[in-house]
Parts: structure tokens; C-alpha cells; sequence
């Protein structure tokens, strides 16, 4: 029972004694302070209302840095509060004498917690009533701010502790891991689906969002997560009439963009969409501006770290994604160049052979990975950047990237790349360059927000009966179908052709209608290609 006592009393000795040594200081001065005070006034007989003696602030400014011990205290007071409950230390309750409460006991772990806050509100209280010339004014205010740093903390400490509590009740309804994540909030809303509007499950996390229709057993559904820096959201739904019908309250709708999915979503009130605009929107702005939480590492090494400086962002660099999508690979074979002692090694497998393969590719600013799987957790290959070279060739849309496998005997891996179109090229291109030369990612980030494609919204199939292209009525035989690229109702003739979308999780062509493949805006926005170019891309679907 030592050891799990240990976890109670861990920092309580240590509170014990600086509270035990900052009341006999405090007392102690005041004993003297008065003493003095009464001395002066009986030997000089005149008023001694304006001489400064209390040095209250001083003391506490000494004190400071020792109130870090509070918050080496909060971080453990959680699993201190979870082993009242276990059963071991029941059995150790009830060995005790009758007065031994544990409600008590959980009364007396509050109080270093609530210690802090207090210390703050009766120091304000203290600099409202000194004047601003006493000797004792600068000191309170320093005071003042030690107190309120550590204060902070605990406060973070604790809401820490409330997020991790709910994100393991959200995680076991949306069946996915959001361990180290930061919950926002979460509700139901009416997500509007092609052929009908339904409930969905909905929770907002500071960079992600998680959504999905809830079930239990054989019903039970999967959710997906769209992260949210390369996410838009507007709750202008006017300018698509085609998509809201008349019987849908518009007031309360509002538009999801993504490079995965874009949708309508449906609140209750205009207070609720309000309030999930601004959150939506305030954790992108959040995102860009690389002031999200950090998603490693634990709370004491956070907390308790020597380098206490407020211009930590606390934003995590490793993992944070600058770009992604799908490229056509070739390579992976190592060229040997033989050093200056004539021996040479071979690399490991590489899932990249001389036949192009269409892969899934993450760039991080460590990291560029290659997978077969979209979004896959663990890739199966990953190279480090700040070992690379990329170039482009004199194929428009290729480039190449160049990776010194060995550093001493200097072999290199060579992989060629083939993007889209030219514009999609220049971008992974220099965001690669950015990448090798330790660039401000943060900054790189923002210039690929503009260039990243969103999924249009599909139109609701209650909309129209008949094709948006030719108008003919849909029925068994002309089957409608959803343009990919703008999210038009249309007919098979009317959509004959397909387009490689580099945001879709599929690696087969999409369906687009004429209208979308003879328009020279739509091809230019989404994909930079010129539309000369569309007899060559374009593929007659059979």
C-alpha cells in the first residue's frame, strides 16, 4: 500500500512546508512590522499613517518560484482522485478508525489545487487597496504575475485532464482513436445526402472534424475524420438553389468544404449554426496560425519544463502535414556511387519500381511518405526530406527527387513523380524545396490552402427529374448520376467522360459531366490544366 499512498503524498510534504515557511515569514513580518509601527508612534507621538512597512508583496515575490511545486501536485491529482475508488485502498479505509472519511480525504486533496486561484484573488484585493507609490506596489504586481503564470497552468492541467475524460467517451462512440487530440464540441445535424437529408453524429476537434451516423451492433456505422487546415466553411447557401429545396429551412444551413467531401448541414436554430461557424472557423484560423495544442507528449513534461517562455506557440511541428494527394512513382532503384573506399551497400525494399505506380504521398517538413492506401496511419515507405534533392524534368508534369540513401558512401535513391498538370507540379515542387531548406511551414501552408481543390456539394436528387445537360427525364433506363467535379444531376450520355481527381480517395477516374470538361474555368480552377489539353487526358468511358 507504500506505493500507491506514494501517489497522494508525493508533493504534499513539499506544499506542506513552503505554506508552513510563507506563514511564519508573513507572521513573523507583520510581528515586526507592527512592533516597529508602535514604537515609532509612542516615542515621536506624531502620525505614522503614511510610513511603509508592510512588505507583504516582497514576500510572496521571494515565494514565487517555489509555487511551481502546485502544479507538480496538479498534474498527479487526477490518478490521486482515481485511487480513492479502487478497491485496495477501500479495504485500507476500512482498517482505520471510524472518523477516517474519504469524502474528507477527497476535500483535503482539493484544497492545494484551490490554493493558487485564492493566493491571486487576496493579492488583487491587496494592490487595490495600496497605493500606487508605496514601496510594496511593485512587488505585488510581480507577485500578482508569478501567481497568475502558475495559476494557468493548473488551470490548463485541469481542463487537460476534463479533455482527455472526454475524448474516451467520444472515441468509444465514433469507434476511432483521438487520443492527444483537443475536443471542441460535438451534437447531432442534419447532413444533407444526395437522395435525403438524415441525423449524423458530429464532433468538432481543434484540428480535425469527426462525423457519422451512430448504430449499435450490425447497424452500428463507420465514421470518417476530415482534417481541418485545408477545410472552408460559409453558411452562404443562396448561391446554390439547386441544392437547398424549399422545404428545408435555409436560415440554418450552412456549407462544409473539403478536398474529401463537401456537404450542407442543417441545425437546429440560428443560434446553433452560429456557434458551429465560429468554432469551425476559429480552429482553422487556429490551425493556419499554428496555435493548436500540441498532440505529444505528457502534461508534467509540458508544464513542469525548464524553459518557461510564453512565445512557445505549443504548436507541434512533427507530423503537421504540408501537402498531400496522389502521384503517379516510378524509381526507387539505388544508384551506387562508390566512395572513397571503394565499397558500396544496397538499400531495403522499396514499394516503387521502374512501373509507375499510383501512390498516396504525405509531405511533412521531416517526412515525405509514399502508400498504397488513402491517408494510410503508417505508410509503408517514408523518406526523410532533409536528405533530398528535387528537380523538375523536362516533362512538364514530372519531377524528380533524389535521396542520399547512405550519407558516407553517398547512394542515392532516385524516384520520378508525375503530377496532374503543370500547376500541380510547381507545387509540390516548391513545397518540396521549401521543405529541404527548413522553411516556415506554417507560411508554406497557407500558399497550398489556395491551390488545394475542394469536393464540389452534389445536388439533392429531389431537386430535379430531369438532366441539368440535355434534359431528359431520368428513368431506369438514363440511371442519374452526380458530375464529381461540380456536382450536377446528370444523365450517363451526358457524363461519358472521366478525370483523375486528386482528391479522391479512389485512384480510378471520375465521372464529370460535358459541361464541366468543355469549361475552361472549371478545368483551370480545380486542376491548372489548359483545355486543349482535354482530348489527351479525357477517356471515352465504355
Amino acid at each position: 500500500m507504500d506505493a500507491d499512498m506514494s501517489i497522494f503524498f508525493n508533493s504534499v510534504d513539499q506544499i506542506y512546508t513552503l505554506n508552513q515557511q510563507l506563514l511564519d515569514h508573513l507572521s513573523r513580518h507583520l510581528e515586526e512590522a507592527s512592533a516597529t509601527l508602535s514604537l515609532q508612534r509612542d516615542s515621536e507621538g506624531v502620525d505614522m499613517t503614511g510610513v511603509r512597512v508592510h512588505r507583504t508583496g516582497a514576500i510572496f515575490h521571494a515565494y514565487a518560484p517555489l509555487l511551481q511545486l502546485y502544479t507538480s501536485y496538479a498534474s498527479r491529482h487526477s490518478a490521486a482522485l482515481t485511487a480513492l475508488d479502487s478497491p485496495q485502498f477501500a479495504d485500507f479505509l476500512r482498517e482505520l478508525p471510524d472518523k477516517a472519511d474519504v469524502n474528507r480525504l477527497r476535500r483535503y486533496l482539493n484544497m492545494p489545487v484551490e490554493r493558487i486561484p485564492r493566493y491571486k484573488m487576496l493579492l488583487e484585493e491587496l494592490l487595490g487597496s495600496t497605493p500606487p507609490d508605496h514601496v510594496d506596489y511593485a512587488p505585488l504586481q510581480s507577485a500578482i504575475r508569478s501567481v497568475d503564470r502558475v495559476a494557468s497552468k493548473i488551470e490548463e492541467i485541469c481542463e487537460r485532464r476534463d479533455n482527455s475524460r472526454t475524448l474516451i467517451s467520444v472515441s468509444a462512440k465514433v469507434g476511432l482513436d483521438l487520443t492527444g487530440r483537443t475536443f471542441v464540441r460535438d451534437g447531432m445535424l442534419r447532413k444533407v445526402c444526395r437522395s435525403r437529408v438524415q441525423m449524423y453524429y458530429f464532433v468538432l476537434l481543434e484540428d480535425a472534424m469527426v462525423y457519422g451516423r451512430q448504430g449499435s451492433g450490425l447497424h452500428k456505422r463507420r465514421f470518417r475524420m476530415i482534417d481541418l487546415w485545408e477545410c472552408k466553411v460559409s453558411d452562404d447557401t443562396g448561391s446554390m438553389p439547386g441544392v437547398i429545396t424549399t422545404d428545408l429551412n435555409s436560415s440554418n444551413a450552412f456549407c462544409f468544404y473539403s478536398p474529401l467531401k463537401s456537404f450542407i448541414l442543417l441545425a437546429d436554430s440560428e443560434e446553433d449554426k452560429t456557434g458551429w461557424t465560429t468554432s469551425i472557423l476559429d480552429c482553422i484560423g487556429r490551425n493556419l496560425r499554428g496555435q493548436t495544442h500540441p498532440r505529444s507528449g505528457s502534461v508534467p513534461s509540458e508544464i513542469l519544463g525548464e524553459n518557461d517562455d510564453d512565445s512557445s506557440s505549443g504548436f507541434e511541428q512533427e507530423g503537421f502535414v504540408i501537402k498531400n494527394g496522389w502521384l503517379n512513382v516510378s524509381g526507387g532503384a539505388v544508384t551506387v556511387v562508390t566512395g572513397t573506399n571503394g565499397s558500396s551497400a544496397s538499400a531495403g525494399p522499396s514499394i516503387v519500381g521502374k512501373k509507375p505506380r499510383r501512390l498516396w504521398i504525405t509531405l511533412t517538413l521531416q517526412t515525405l511518405s509514399l502508400g498504397t492506401i488513402f491517408k494510410i496511419a503508417q505508410p509503408e515507405e517514408s523518406i526523410a526530406v532533409e536528405l533530398c534533392d528535387v528537380s523538375p524534368l523536362k516533362h512538364e508534369k514530372c519531377f524528380r527527387l533524389q535521396f542520399l540513401y547512405d550519407t558516407k558512401l553517398r547512394d542515392q535513391t532516385t524516384y520520378v513523380f508525375e503530377a496532374q498538370s503543370l500547376l500541380e507540379r510547381e507545387e509540390w515542387v516548391r513545397a518540396l524545396k521549401h521543405c529541404t531548406t527548413g522553411g516556415d511551414e506554417l507560411a508554406l501552408r497557407r500558399r497550398s490552402i489556395n491551390a488545394a481543390p475542394l469536393a464540389p456539394i452534389f445536388m439533392f436528387d429531389k431537386v430535379s427529374n430531369v438532366c441539368t445537360i440535355c434534359t431528359h427525364s431520368f428513368a431506369v433506363y438514363r440511371p442519374r448520376h452526380h458530375c464529381r467535379l461540380c456536382g450536377s444531376l446528370v444523365c450517363g450520355k451526358c457524363s461519358k467522360r472521366r478525370w483523375t481527381l486528386s482528391y479522391s480517395s479512389s485512384k480510378k477516374p471520375s465521372r464529370i459531366c460535358d459541361n464541366c470538361a468543355k469549361s475552361t474555368v472549371s478545368i483551370t480552377r480545380s486542376f491548372g490544366e489548359s483545355p486543349r489539353r482535354m482530348p489527351v487526358r479525357f477517356a471515352e468511358s465504355e
